[in-house]
């Protein structure tokens, strides 16, 4: 009965968090500059174990928040898409950093690894390079 108790408590407290997270992420993505003479990395990557309790989330809810995907990493090494029966991508990412035109490089992409392309089973801090 006390464990009930302590669950049902706690549901608040995990959904608040969950927003929060969801909140903080938006506003780092937006001040992600989408063009600019510095290279640009978005603070929101040492945000590892917040993400990580965002297990579970939908793709919708994470295009609500953060806006389409910036980019699909469900291709395999030979181009070809890994999960050929998925309509959606299977691993959506959303860019965390920018840089100047003609540079070359990479950062920190927030991936979302899907099963069916709708719901995220984990979300993950992916370093481009």
């Amino acid at each position: 009965m006390l464990t009930l108790v302590v669950v049902g408590l706690s549901i608040p407290v995990i959904i608040d968090w969950r927003e929060e997270t969801l909140a903080r992420l938006q506003q780092c993505h937006r001040e992600v500059p989408t063009s600019g003479r510095r290279f640009f990395e978005s603070p929101c990557q040492f945000m590892k174990f917040r993400v990580l309790g965002l297990a579970g989330i939908s793709v919708a809810q994470l295009e609500t928040t953060l806006g389409p995907a910036d980019e699909c990493f469900d291709r395999g090494v030979n181009g070809k898409k890994q999960y050929p029966e998925l309509e959606a991508c299977a691993v959506p990412a959303w860019v965390f950093y920018d840089l100047p035109k003609g540079s070359l490089g990479g950062g920190a992409n927030l991936q979302c690894w899907t099963r069916n392309g709708k719901t995220c089973l984990v979300l993950s801090w992916v370093y481009t390079a």
